[in-house]
């Protein structure tokens, strides 16, 4: 089989290495990340930099998995779209709108409480956690940007 063909590039990504390297450069990740100052270029980096490979490998993954991208199975027919069947558009767009509400008025949220006086009265969610998982708390910070980060591989992959 040709390694360019589509159907390949699917086994690929479905390696089981591909999987333990996310996993590994995610942990990597969140120790360097436990590491620095919140609010700086380096945890920005970091941050951006695990969002991109979790989301994009995590989409990628369900693509193939519904069968969009992944080229055809035995005579050019994907036996994997068959046993899971086809995706709904309005249930797409439903759920999307709902993630969508709920993140603005997350959102929202967090802004009014920001710019409320006084701060300690009408506390952000990063104020909040700031004496769990502020600086000097490495493996607290670790493990909360490593559960952000399964987060969004669940969330990616719906």
């Amino acid at each position: 089989m040709d390694r360019s063909s589509p159907l390949a590039q699917t086994r690929i990504l479905h390696h089981p290495a591909i999987s333990v390297a996310l996993v590994l450069g995610v942990m990597i990740a969140a120790w360097i990340e436990a590491g620095v100052a919140t609010f700086t270029w380096p945890a920005t980096v970091t941050t951006a930099a695990t969002s991109v490979v979790v989301v994009a490998v995590a989409t990628f993954r369900r693509r193939s998995r519904h069968g969009r991208g992944s080229g055809g199975g035995k005579g050019g027919r994907n036996t994997r779209v068959e046993q899971l069947g086809p995706t709904s558009g309005a249930v797409r767009v439903t759920g999307t709108l709902a993630w969508v509400g709920v993140a603005a008025a997350f959102v929202g949220w967090e802004l009014a409480e920001l710019f409320r006086l006084p701060r300690s009265a009408h506390p952000t969610l990063s104020s909040l956690t700031q004496p769990y998982v502020g600086p000097g708390h490495y493996v607290a910070r670790a493990a909360a940007f490593v559960a952000w980060a399964a987060i969004g591989w669940v969330l990616a992959r719906r």
